[in-house]
């Protein structure tokens, strides 16, 4: 019986690790970038939105959620980093990626801040008033 058990929380196991990982890799819906900065946005339950905001690490400063509400967003992934294509020394791109969970209207605020001093005003901060569908 023992034995069952455990294989059985394994199994669970297992399957709520692909169900995470799926929901991970999923295309996002819509992707903002600075440009969005203080927009008013709709998308539908379930969709996944992406902000890709430019940073540079090696500058001290980098990009993390300041605040979202958990009841109609869920942040989906870690903080991605990815290599600016265009410029080379000009700073590569911080990708956040957040699911809408239930309809209403919700902020997702990104703050550009040093990553060791979290308690300082942040250098630039990044806002988006999202209406969930």
């Amino acid at each position: 019986m023992k034995a069952i058990s455990r294989i059985l929380a394994v199994a669970i196991i297992m399957v709520l690790i692909l169900l995470a990982a799926g929901a991970c890799s999923k295309k996002a819906d819509i992707t903002l970038t600075a440009n969005n900065d203080g927009a008013v946005i709709e998308v539908n339950r379930g969709d996944i939105i992406e902000i890709a905001l430019k940073g540079d690490p090696s500058t001290g400063n980098i990009w993390v959620t300041e605040s979202f509400d958990d009841t109609i967003f869920s942040q989906v992934t870690g903080v991605d980093f990815k290599l600016n294509p265009d410029l080379t020394g000009e700073g590569d791109f911080q990708v956040f990626h957040f699911m809408a969970l239930k309809s209403g209207l919700g902020t997702l605020q990104l703050a550009y801040r040093r990553a060791l001093i979290m308690d300082t005003l942040p250098e630039k901060v990044f806002t988006v008033d999202v209406l969930v569908r």
